[in-house]
């Protein structure tokens, strides 16, 4: 019983190891975050409508695999202030 315990566990070892590696290796790499980040950017920059641009930074955020926004739209132009003035 001691020899199928061990070849279970380390069955059950492989199998974990093998699904965080795929849950990983599944989100975007960093260059496809770094040019998502960048087109929502310049989509909000171009955008005179605040229903947009909550919709499209969400839709972005969705992508990254981050939390949804739930700020303002004064939050976004503010952190455009802040950006600009750095």
């Amino acid at each position: 019983m001691g020899v199928h315990a061990n070849s279970s566990r380390e069955i059950m070892r492989i199998a974990i190891a093998a699904v965080l590696i795929l849950l990983t290796s599944c989100g975007p790499s960093d260059e496809e975050r770094n040019q998502i980040a960048m087109v929502t950017c310049n989509v909000l920059k171009l955008s005179n409508d605040p229903i947009f641009r909550l919709k499209e930074l969400n839709a972005a955020r969705e992508r990254l695999d981050e939390e949804l926004f739930t700020g303002t739209d004064a939050d976004i132009e503010e952190s455009y202030i802040a950006m600009n003035t750095a």
